[in-house]
C-alpha cells in the first residue's frame, strides 16, 4: 500500500473509526504492560531485560510448575517420558516389535501375509503387532524403521520363485525383493531394510508371493521387526 492510499483511508475514515482504533491500540499497550508486570512479579529479576522476556529465565520458571497435573510437557517428547541410564537415553515406551518364525513353520508354500500360527513375538512393545493377522498398527505418527529377512527354498523347479513386499495398507510401499534361483541352489536368502513415515492408524505387513514350488522355510530362519525412531 503507497503512502497516498493511506492517507486516502484515513481521510475516509470517520472520527469515531480513529478513535475507535486509537482506543484499541491503546487497550492493547495496556494489557501487554500488565502481562510484563505481572511476569516481572513472578519470575526472577532477569525475566525481563530491556523490556524483553529472556528465554532462559522464562525456561526456569516454567520448570516451577512443570510436572504431574501442570498441563505441561517440558520434560516429554511427544507426550513420552525419557530417562538416562548409563548415558543411554531411554524411551522405555517407544513402539517396537520383533517377530521370528519358529519350528513348526517349516517349508511354508502359502503365499499371502506372511501371519501366524507358527510365529514368536521377541518384542512387542505396547503389543502394536498382532501374531494372528501378521500386521504392525500404527500407535503412534512418525518414522519408522522396517527390516525382515527370511530363507527361501527355490530348490523345487528351476523357474520356482519367490516375492516378498512390505505393504502398507495394503498396497506396497519401497523396494520388492524377488528370488529365481531355481536348481542352482537349494536355497536363497531375502532380507530388505526400509524407513517409511507413517500416520497413526496406518497397518504394515509383508506380503508374500510364492510360485512354482518355492517355499518360505522358516524354523528359526525368517524375522520381521520394526520400530519408532522419531
Amino acid at each position: 500500500m503507497s503512502s497516498i492510499d493511506a492517507m486516502r483511508m484515513i481521510q475516509i475514515a470517520t472520527p469515531a473509526q480513529v478513535a475507535a482504533v486509537q482506543t484499541a491500540s491503546d487497550q492493547v499497550q495496556t494489557n501487554l504492560t500488565a502481562l510484563v508486570t505481572q511476569v516481572g512479579n513472578l519470575a526472577p529479576a532477569n525475566v525481563i531485560q530491556n523490556d524483553e522476556f529472556s528465554a532462559n529465565a522464562v525456561r526456569d520458571l516454567l520448570k516451577t510448575v512443570d510436572g504431574d497435573g501442570s498441563g505441561l510437557d517440558a520434560d516429554l517428547i511427544r507426550g513420552e517420558a525419557l530417562s538416562v541410564q548409563n548415558g543411554y537415553l531411554l524411551t522405555p515406551n517407544r513402539p517396537a516389535f520383533s517377530v521370528r518364525s519358529l519350528p513348526e513353520r517349516s517349508d511354508v508354500t502359502v503365499s499371502g501375509v506372511y501371519k501366524g500360527p507358527g510365529l514368536e513375538a521377541l518384542t512387542n512393545i505396547g503389543g502394536c503387532f498382532d501374531l494372528v493377522t501378521g500386521r504392525m498398527t500404527v500407535p503412534v505418527s512418525g518414522f519408522y524403521a522396517l527390516s525382515f529377512q527370511t530363507l527361501i527354498n527355490v530348490a523345487a523347479a528351476s523357474n520356482a520363485a519367490a516375492y516378498i513386499d512390505v505393504h502398507v495398507n495394503g498396497a506396497m510401499r519401497g523396494a520388492r525383493t524377488h528370488s529365481n534361483t531355481g536348481f542352482s541352489r537349494s536355497y536363497e536368502s531375502l532380507a530388505n531394510n526400509i524407513g517409511l513415515d507413517l500416520l497413526q492408524g496406518d497397518y504394515v505387513e509383508l506380503s508374500v508371493t510364492l510360485e512354482n514350488g518355492a517355499k518360505i522355510h522358516g524354523n528359526f530362519f525368517s524375522n520381521f521387526s520394526g520400530y519408532l525412531v522419531g
